[in-house]
């Protein structure tokens, strides 16, 4: 019945859109309507020929500079639709007029052009011929690099959508888009959704394995060399080795079974081999880098697949916090922290009994230097474990979905959890006791870690934390109140509810009249970041809250003498 009223619209909207001496406004407004009335009614047989009629005036006013805006708007709405739209006599003109325009000096029309080309290729690529696509692929790579992270972002999501619903571009991919990728990849400044698009890319080229052998990839994302220049700092090179590593683990989980296996194995016989001892030489940077990238890269997968059944691969972990690297140390923290996410069942209840026998043997021992790094380490790879459940990380996937059926196989079994906050919230009763035992530690980067880590279990489980931190503000020890006032801090930049720290908010304020130095100064950052921070600014909404807060901020004006240290330089 409707179809009595669309024909007369169809027909007015064709008009309007071969028109040309109308004004500039009804020309956008043609443009809207007619990609706003195909997404709805689009795959209605009866408009076939009227739909037909119009695509070619449609894209020329997307060829012309004063429309094209517009009618790029009403073809992303047309994408985004979920009917089938058959834009066939459109397609190639469309995407090729559209290839031709990213080399165009406006980045904002260059992003808008992007982000309509994935949008078009997601929905209608199978459709295009290959040739077309290959042209697209060869025009947007020379953007995939890190001065424009957003532009970056969208030209990988091309490329790797591309590569999906056309396999036949994998050619082209591999030799024209590789390269670019690959350098991507060691920039120390990628992050959020473009590195997300860039490991979904290395999910995506383990399917073509003719083009992109699973060897090769392997080796070429192993290579250190970059980061191992003596221009490029200690943070860069960790920041790069981190990027490398996700990417190694996301294309080794979504790699068949035996080559999944491969990788874990031979990461495990590199880590053991250096496992205490001083690797390659004091000079030998590369030695230490490949190390160090091997242990982010076998935590980073044991955070995607359980490793738990893989003998050996605890060990391994632990082993290198004895290296005599730093850099070794430290990655070896953080990898056991990522792998112990895949594994809480086993490598959690391991973690929290080492946290243990170090704190015996340092009461045992009389040079205890050593294992307070030991203790250092091991509270870092707990705290890694939370981090990782308050970010909402998805919890491992099937491997025998990510493998094409690996499955449980050699040592490495897959699992299947909705969240992994879900699956910590039963260990923190374990976990609590051993932050509140190392709150007082003498050791100030102990104490750090122990706020942290309670902040962040504030977060998802405020029932069992709030009663276990509150007794901490009390005690007669100044560390532990500094840690519990931390704690605050941390749970309050991570947007922690305003009820949960409302519970806490008496102690908090006690804490400014506090008689140690130490947790005044704690205090005082605590509540400098509940003032920025959105969720938790009605903390402070009481007037006369506020009026005793200020008075005692004007106290702390006041000079101490006996705050004032001299130091004579002669």
């Amino acid at each position: 019945p409707m179809e009595q009223y669309l024909h007369p619209l169809w027909d007015a909207l064709q008009a309007k859109l071969t028109q040309a001496d109308i004004d500039q406004e009804v020309k956008e407004c043609a443009l809207y309507c007619f990609g706003h009335m195909l997404a709805v009614v689009g795959d209605v047989p009866a408009f076939a020929k009227s739909i037909d009629a119009a695509l070619m005036p449609f894209v020329d006013r997307l060829k012309n500079e004063v429309t094209r805006k517009t009618a790029l708007a009403s073809l992303k709405t047309v994408c985004a639709s979920p009917l089938s739209i058959n834009l066939d006599p459109a397609l190639v003109p469309a995407i090729a007029h559209l290839s031709s325009l990213l080399n165009n000096q406006s980045r904002s029309f260059r992003q808008i052009c992007l982000d309509v080309l994935v949008a078009l290729v997601r929905k209608y690529g199978p459709k295009v011929d290959a040739s077309i696509l290959n042209r697209l692929l060869e025009d947007c790579t020379p953007y995939v690099k890190d001065t424009d992270l957003h532009i970056a972002d969208l030209c990988m999501q091309l490329i790797t959508t591309t590569l999906a619903t056309v396999p036949a571009t994998a050619p082209v991919v591999a030799k024209t888009c590789m390269a670019s990728v690959l350098t991507l990849c060691r920039s120390p400044i990628l992050q959020g959704h473009t590195l997300v698009s860039i490991l979904d890319f290395f999910g995506h080229v383990v399917d073509h394995p003719q083009h992109f052998p699973h060897k090769q990839v392997f080796t070429e994302l192993s290579d250190v060399s970059p980061s191992c220049q003596a221009t490029t700092s200690s943070h860069t090179a960790r920041q790069i080795l981190s990027t490398l590593a996700k990417c190694l683990a996301q294309f080794v989980v979504k790699s068949p079974a035996k080559t999944q296996t491969d990788a874990i194995k031979g990461w495990l016989k590199q880590l053991t081999s250096a496992s205490g001892k001083e690797v390659g030489g004091a000079s030998n940077m590369v030695k230490v880098r490949e190390i160090e990238l091997a242990v982010l890269a076998l935590g980073e997968t044991g955070r995607l697949v359980d490793l738990s059944k893989h003998k050996g691969a605890l060990e391994a972990f632990l082993g290198l916090f004895h290296s005599p690297h730093e850099e070794i140390r430290s990655a070896s923290a953080i990898g056991l922290g990522y792998a112990t996410c895949g594994a809480m069942s086993t490598f959690l209840k391991v973690l929290v009994g080492q946290i243990h026998s170090s704190d015996r043997s340092t009461r045992s021992a009389n040079g205890a230097q050593n294992t307070h790094k030991t203790h250092y380490l091991l509270l870092t790879s707990l705290r890694e474990v939370v981090a990782q459940h308050h970010a909402g990380t998805p919890a491992p996937p099937p491997a025998a979905a990510a493998a094409g059926g690996a499955g449980e196989m050699n040592g490495v079994k897959s699992i299947e959890q909705p969240t992994l906050t879900e699956h910590l919230k039963p260990h923190v009763n374990k976990v609590l006791p051993i932050l509140v035992e190392y709150a007082s530690s003498e050791e100030e980067s102990d104490r750090t870690v122990v706020a942290e880590c309670l902040g962040q279990i504030l977060l998802l489980d405020p029932v069992a934390v709030s009663p276990t931190l509150a007794p901490l503000f009390d005690t007669d020890d100044a560390k532990s109140r500094t840690t519990a006032v931390s704690a605050l801090r941390f749970a309050a930049a991570k947007q922690c509810d305003i009820k949960t720290l409302e519970g806490l908010q008496p102690q908090l304020m006690r804490a400014l009249t506090d008689s140690e130095l130490m947790v005044r100064k704690a205090a005082l950052q605590t509540l400098n970041v509940v003032c920025v921070t959105r969720s938790s600014t009605s903390l402070l909404s009481d007037v006369q809250m506020q009026q005793n807060l200020v008075e005692q901020l004007f106290k702390d004006t006041q000079v101490d003498q006996k705050l004032i240290r001299e130091v004579d330089l002669g």
